[in-house]
C-alpha cells in the first residue's frame, strides 16, 4: 500500500502497512461484556412488592371482616334500641307521645352505621366480581342503594323527634304521621332494591361459577323477599346475610 503526504519536496511516501500496529490497536481495545440475566433472576424490588401486595390483601380481608361484623353488631343494637315503640298506638298524639320517648335518634344513628360498613362489604365483593356483564355492573349500584334505603327507613322517626324537639314543644301528631308515611315508603323500596340487588349477585356469581355459596343463598334471600307473609322478616335478617358474605370474602382469597 502506497500513500502519498503533502506536496512538493517535502513530500513524504509511505510504503507498506505494519499489521503490528493493528493488532496492537486491537489488543489494547477493551473488551465490554454485558452481563446476562438468568431466567431465574427478578430485579431487586419484585419480590419486596410482592410480600407488600400480600400485605395490603391481607389487610384488605382483615377489614372487610370487621365492617361485616361490625355492621351486624350495629344492626342488632338498632333492633334493641328501637323495638317499634309505635305498636299499639291508635291516635297519631299517643303516637307522638311514644316516638318522643324513644330511642329513634340513636336508632337511626346505628342503622346509618350499619350502611357504611356494609358498604365495604358490598365494595369487596364487587371487586371480587368484576365487571364482565351487566348483572355484575350492577352489584355495587343495588347494594348500596338498598343500604341506603335502609338507613333512610330509620331516619324517619329521628328527623320528626329533631324537628319537634328543635322547632316546637315536642313532637307533634303530624310530625309523627309523616315520620310513619317516610318509613313505610323507603321499607318497600329497599325491599324491592335488595331483591334486585340480590338476583344480581346469584346470577354473576352462579354464572361465573365461583362463590356458589353467596350466589346460592342470596338466590334464595331474593326470593324470601318476594313472599309477602315473610318478606319484611327477611329484610331484617338480611344483615346476617351481608356479615356472612363479608366474612366469606375475609377467609376466602
Amino acid at each position: 500500500m502506497h500513500g502519498n503526504f503533502g506536496s512538493g519536496d517535502g513530500a513524504r511516501t509511505v510504503t507498506g502497512f505494519d499489521s503490528s500496529v493493528g493488532t496492537s490497536l486491537t489488543a489494547a481495545t477493551p473488551s465490554i461484556r454485558v452481563p446476562q440475566q438468568s431466567a431465574t433472576a427478578r430485579p431487586a424490588g419484585v419480590a419486596g412488592g410482592h410480600r407488600v401486595e400480600a400485605a395490603d390483601s391481607v389487610r384488605g380481608r382483615v377489614m372487610v371482616g370487621l365492617a361485616a361484623v361490625g355492621g351486624l353488631g350495629a344492626f342488632v343494637a338498632t333492633a334493641f334500641a328501637f323495638p317499634d315503640p309505635l305498636a299499639g298506638a291508635s291516635t297519631a298524639g299517643e303516637m307522638a307521645a311514644r316516638l318522643a320517648d324513644s330511642n329513634a335518634a340513636a336508632a337511626s344513628r346505628l342503622m346509618l352505621g350499619y350502611a357504611v360498613c356494609m358498604t365495604v362489604v358490598v365494595g369487596s365483593l364487587s371487586r371480587r366480581v368484576g365487571t364482565e356483564s351487566g348483572a355484575a355492573r350492577l352489584v355495587p349500584v343495588l347494594g348500596v342503594a338498598h343500604l341506603i334505603l335502609m338507613a333512610a327507613y330509620a331516619a324517619g322517626p329521628a328527623a320528626a323527634i329533631a324537628v319537634g324537639t328543635g322547632i316546637f314543644d315536642g313532637v307533634t301528631p303530624g310530625g309523627a304521621e309523616t315520620a310513619l308515611i317516610l318509613s313505610n315508603s323507603f321499607f318497600p323500596l329497599a325491599q324491592f332494591t335488595g331483591v334486585a340487588f340480590l338476583v344480581a349477585v346469584a346470577a354473576t356469581t352462579l354464572g361465573q361459577g365461583r362463590l356458589r355459596l353467596v350466589g346460592g343463598s342470596a338466590a334464595v334471600f331474593a326470593a324470601g323477599l318476594l313472599v309477602p307473609p315473610i318478606g319484611w322478616a327477611v329484610v331484617y335478617l338480611s344483615a346476617f346475610w351481608f356479615a356472612g358474605v363479608g366474612i366469606r370474602l375475609a377467609v376466602k382469597r
